[in-house]
């Protein structure tokens, strides 16, 4: 029996190291944008301001007509597209002027929800979610039970991991692609062993730092290389997870399991995918974190009204924000989901 335990331990942290592996090729699959993190916000504002233009002169372009054809429909689209641009000029202002008030404000949120005390302290949540976790794994349905109230047992489970995905700290993620970034960078630029190798140091001390900053306590590097690179990177991202596992198991709700499966199209630690699953159960949920409250770049890319060709992947068409950040462009210019 011990031996048998031992199997299926080494089988699992098998799984486990190749799952890791497919996190970090991602990363470093993916494009990262050449605008300072800093002037991203900005440079999606004016982004938006050039497309609504564009968009409108095209218009015009096929079909000047339409201003007298139908001008109250073009006098709305005119002024909608005017109001828009000076709100959100004004929206992407406040959070320059007013940025220390608002890191404070999401630190602390961020310090609350990882908690999670209220929810765990709150019994009737707690069974609420229990139930809605319980339905999602069954197969048949009780006769006894209404199907209006398994319904609405499963879309509160539902609800609730789709929220637990946004308690992760995405400024660690953040970080990790700049390191990535800057070894594909560089790396490009010469082809020097002794250089690469300097290269890959810098990066190993940079991923130690993020470890040291979030737990006060560095990994040792045991060799310099790409795999050494590897772990660390796992170790933050799974380090990240933990964010997340620990609120299921404050929960109690049963072998609840969590992992993060990919970073999508961002560089910024925003939106990315995550997968629960319960072998007792025998389900599977696969989760996406939206937008970021605070992430004006974001909030831009949701705002451009314009759909894009995505039967390579999906049927018909889809907003361009959504497919942007859910297929990614490699570095071959190859689409991938």
């Amino acid at each position: 029996i011990s031996d048998q335990n031992e199997y299926v331990i080494d089988i699992e942290q098998t799984k486990r190291d190749q799952l890791n592996k497919i996190k970090v090729r991602d990363l470093f699959r993916s494009k990262h944008s050449t605008i300072p993190k800093k002037f991203r916000g900005k440079a999606a504002y004016y982004l938006y301001i050039f497309h609504a233009i564009e968009y409108i002169f095209i218009s015009l372009y096929i079909d000047w007509t339409v201003i007298l054809r139908h001008p109250i429909n073009f006098l709305k689209i005119i002024t909608f597209l005017t109001i828009s641009a000076v709100f959100l000029f004004i929206y992407g202002l406040i959070p320059s002027l007013r940025e220390k008030e608002i890191k404070d404000i999401m630190k602390k949120w961020t310090i609350e929800l990882s908690n999670q005390k209220i929810a765990a302290e709150d019994n009737n949540l707690r069974n609420e979610i229990k139930s809605g976790i319980i339905v999602l794994g069954q197969s048949e349905i009780d006769k006894n039970d209404d199907d209006d109230v398994r319904k609405l047992r499963k879309l509160k489970a539902l609800l609730f991991l789709s929220s637990l995905v946004y308690v992760r700290n995405g400024q660690d993620i953040s970080k990790i692609h700049d390191c990535v970034h800057e070894i594909k960078k560089n790396y490009k630029e010469t082809s020097s062993l002794n250089k690469r190798k300097k290269i890959l140091e810098h990066a190993l001390d940079k991923l130690n730092e993020i470890i040291r900053e979030a737990n006060g306590d560095g990994e040792r590097a045991t060799e310099i290389g790409f795999e050494e690179v590897e772990r660390l990177i796992s170790i933050i991202i799974n380090r990240n997870d933990e964010f997340i596992k620990n609120q299921v198991k404050n929960l109690e709700l049963g072998d609840l399991e969590f992992t993060s499966v990919s970073e999508l199209n961002t560089d910024d630690g925003g939106s990315f995918c995550g997968i629960f699953w319960s072998k007792e159960k025998n389900f599977i949920v696969v989760v996406f974190k939206g937008t970021t409250p605070s992430n004006i770049g974001e909030w831009m890319k949701n705002l451009m009204f314009q759909c894009v060709d995505a039967r390579v992947h999906l049927l018909g068409q889809v907003h361009r924000g959504f497919y942007e950040y859910l297929f990614a462009e490699s570095e071959a210019d190859r689409d991938f989901p």
